[in-house]
């Protein structure tokens, strides 16, 4: 993440990393841009494009917007309200979070800190409106990605 710069919201952050190009293009199919660049505050628990490798051509296929909000649901999935940080390291810390569209994520903290079996690549990268934590995969559980259409 950029040292020293104080973004304003998490979509300048994740633009300014260069690792989130995928979730970033499924934030924009499903008409969000301007939900992120309002003041929030919004905790993104971002995956990596490696973590999409499954998924890349649901997200990359040029499909105007988002008709049936499959990607929506999937953005979502990723974003709980408030500021969360995670550092400092609490090895026996465990936390449980509501996300913005109702799911339970759960935060555990052994010899790695892990969301819902995504591990925590990066912490605490901090915004204006937000924060924004790396993670290594997909939150959304695998069968409700086999429902999003494959355009």
């Amino acid at each position: 993440m950029s040292e020293g710069i104080m973004h304003k919201d998490v979509l300048e952050l994740a633009v300014a990393d260069g690792r989130f190009s995928i979730f970033l293009n499924a934030i924009k199919k499903a008409g969000l841009e301007e939900f992120f660049m309002t003041p929030g505050p919004f905790t993104v628990f971002a995956p990596v494009d490696a973590a999409f490798s499954r998924f890349f051509n649901i997200l990359t296929v040029t499909v105007p917007g988002d008709p049936f909000g499959w990607l929506k649901h999937l953005v979502l999935d990723h974003v709980v309200h408030g500021t969360i940080m995670i550092l400092p390291f609490n090895p026996s810390g465990r936390e449980i979070f509501k996300t913005m569209t109702g799911k339970t994520l759960v935060l555990q903290r052994d010899k790695k800190i892990m969301i819902n079996g995504a591990r925590v690549l990066e912490a605490d990268n901090v915004c204006r409106y937000g924060c924004l934590h790396v993670i290594s995969r997909i939150l959304t559980p695998d069968d409700e990605l086999e429902k999003i259409p494959h355009y």
